[in-house]
C-alpha cells in the first residue's frame, strides 16, 4: 500500500512539471497548503536554502517537495532566517519585550516571514500586541479564560468568527504605527443601561448584592490604548441598571482597535463607600473591532466571563463614529 501511494504521488508531481518553485500569495488562493512538521528532522535547522533540505525516510520525497511551508523552529531574534520565506518561525511569549523595543524591525520581519507565538498563561492584552506586530498565528491557552481570550474572540468577529482575517494596510506599509502623526477618527459611546445582568450566584454558591458598573476599554496600538474608563456603580440593581454616561476616544489607527465592554460587580459597601471588601468581579462582557461598530442606538449582546452567550442579557448604548 505504501508503495502504491508513493507511485500515485510521483505521478501527481510529474503532472506539475519538473520545476517546483516557491508559490506566490496569489497562486495560493483557494489552494490547500501542506506544512511539514519539523525542519530539524529534515536537516540543518539554520539552513536558509530549501534546496539543501533533505527528505526524511518516513516521508515520501515527492510529498516533501510539495510542502510549501516548513517549521523553522523557536526563535528569540528577528535576525534568524530573514529570507526563509518558505518557513514559519515560532517565537516565545517573552518576545513581547522585543516588540515593545523594536516595533518597526518586528513589523518588517512579519511582512516577509510567517511567524507564530504560543501564549502559556493569563496574558491580558498580549494577544493584541502580537496581532498588531503582524504575527500570523497566535495560540492562546483556553484552559484559562481571561481578557486576552475576550479580545482575541472579538477581533475575529469581523470575518464571521471563522478564524481568519486579512491584514490591514497599516501592517503592510513601511510607515511605523507608533508614534502616529495625528488622530483620524473619533469614537463616542454612551453607556445607557443594561438588562438582566448575571448575578454572583451564577459564579459561586452564595448570593450577594450586585452593584454593576461598566469598564470601557480600547485596545489597539500604543497611542490608541485606553484602559481607565468606567461608569459609576449602581448599587443593588442587576435587573435594569441605568448609567447614561458618555466616553470619547480619538483613534490614530482604527483598523487595529478593539472595543471591550465589561460589566463588573463593585464589592464596596453602599454605607461605607471608601471601604473595599474584596476585588471587583467581572460578570459579563462583549468585544468587537471598532471598524465593525454601527452608529446610533444599539443593543449589545452580553456574554458570560466563560464566553457563553447570555440569551436574556444585553446593554443599550448610543454610538457616534466620525472623522476628525
Amino acid at each position: 500500500d505504501r508503495r502504491q501511494r508513493q507511485m500515485c504521488i510521483r505521478d501527481r508531481v510529474k503532472s506539475l512539471g519538473n520545476h517546483l518553485e516557491i508559490p506566490t500569495l496569489d497562486s495560493l488562493l483557494n489552494k490547500i497548503i501542506l506544512q511539514i512538521s519539523s525542519l530539524s528532522d529534515f536537516g540543518n535547522s539554520h539552513t536558509t536554502s530549501r534546496s539543501k533540505l533533505k527528505s526524511p525516510k518516513h516521508v515520501c520525497k515527492e510529498l516533501f517537495d510539495l510542502a510549501s511551508i516548513s517549521f523553522v523552529g523557536n526563535s528569540k531574534s528577528t535576525r534568524i532566517h530573514p529570507d526563509a520565506h518558505f518557513g514559519m518561525v515560532s517565537f516565545l511569549e517573552n518576545f513581547k519585550n522585543t516588540i515593545k523595543k523594536k516595533p518597526v524591525e518586528v513589523l518588517q520581519f512579519s511582512k516577509k516571514n510567517l511567524s507564530m507565538v504560543s501564549l502559556k498563561g493569563p496574558s491580558d492584552d498580549t494577544s493584541v500586541l502580537f496581532w498588531n506586530a503582524g504575527f500570523h498565528i497566535v495560540s492562546l491557552n483556553y484552559a484559562t479564560i481571561d481578557t486576552s481570550t475576550w479580545l482575541n474572540e472579538g477581533k475575529f468577529l469581523q470575518n464571521g468568527n471563522c478564524g481568519y482575517i486579512l491584514k490591514p494596510k497599516e501592517l503592510l506599509s513601511n510607515v511605523p504605527l507608533d508614534p502616529p502623526s495625528k488622530p483620524i477618527k473619533r469614537l463616542t459611546i454612551r453607556i445607557i443601561s443594561a438588562f438582566r445582568i448575571p448575578g454572583i450566584s451564577e459564579h459561586s454558591d452564595h448570593k450577594e448584592a450586585i452593584n454593576p458598573y461598566v469598564k470601557v476599554t480600547l485596545q489597539g496600538v500604543k497611542s490608541d490604548t485606553n484602559l481607565d474608563q468606567k461608569t459609576k456603580s449602581i448599587f443593588d440593581n442587576s435587573f435594569n441598571p441605568f448609567w447614561d454616561q458618555e466616553f470619547v476616544f480619538e483613534l490614530c489607527c482604527p483598523s487595529l482597535a478593539l472595543l471591550l465592554l465589561v460589566v463588573v460587580n463593585d464589592f464596596r459597601d453602599k454605607e461605607k463607600d471608601t471601604e473595599i471588601q474584596k476585588p471587583d468581579q467581572p460578570l459579563a462582557y462583549f468585544c468587537l473591532p471598532v471598524n465593525c461598530i454601527m452608529q446610533g442606538y444599539r443593543t449589545v449582546p452580553l456574554k458570560s466571563v466563560q464566553g457563553k452567550k447570555l440569551k436574556q442579557s444585553s446593554m443599550l448604548v448610543h454610538v457616534t463614529y466620525d472623522n476628525i
